[in-house]
């Protein structure tokens, strides 16, 4: 995080940490919200990361956990080498609803709620991917460049917020859990 940002909310009065979910450690059962937006599939053991904070979250705290979504149309087509969301060597764990649903409850979470997110950069990398390494269409594949092509990356957002109104799963998800209290 930014020094800076840091500093300001540590003046603030807030509890801001700059670690490791592995090595970070916080009072039991003090949290009443963690946000986790695409970090799971980069944290080495998953399993032990949820199950950590779980220990940490109030008896009515919410974890939200965005991560990318093996079970989307765009991973279906990009499969074979090409999907943009398996960021190899980055991404060390790719989950779906079921497996991240899975994962939180062997952690002692109770999913509540799953929502479908954008893909956009996703749809822009595999199209990419495929039109540059497979076709060996470099100036094409460099019209989707998500981070210089802005009319390319508006019309995958609009295309996924279209699919998710209609309950299509996209290629981004965000699951609700709660601590389960005995």
């Amino acid at each position: 995080l930014d020094a800076q940002a840091v500093a300001r909310l540590v003046a603030d009065g807030f509890d801001v940490r700059c670690e490791r979910a592995e090595d970070a450690a916080f009072a039991p059962h003090s949290l009443d919200l963690v946000t986790m937006f695409h970090v799971l599939e980069h944290v080495d053991a998953p399993d032990r990361v949820l199950s950590r904070i779980a220990g940490w979250m109030s008896a009515d705290g919410l974890l939200a956990v965005e991560t990318p979504n093996v079970d989307a149309l765009d991973r279906r087509i990009f499969a074979n080498h090409f999907w943009g969301g398996y960021h190899i060597p980055r991404h060390w764990h790719l989950f779906s609803a079921g497996t991240l649903a899975r994962a939180l409850k062997n952690a002692g979470l109770e999913p509540v709620a799953t929502l479908y997110q954008t893909g956009h950069s996703f749809w822009m990398y595999s199209l990419h991917h495929w039109l540059r390494y497979e076709r060996g269409w470099n100036g094409l594949a460099n019209r989707f460049d998500p981070f210089a092509n802005v009319v390319p990356l508006a019309a995958f957002t609009a295309f996924d917020k279209l699919r998710a109104a209609f309950g299509a799963r996209t290629s981004a998800m965000l699951m609700l859990a709660r601590r389960r209290v005995s």
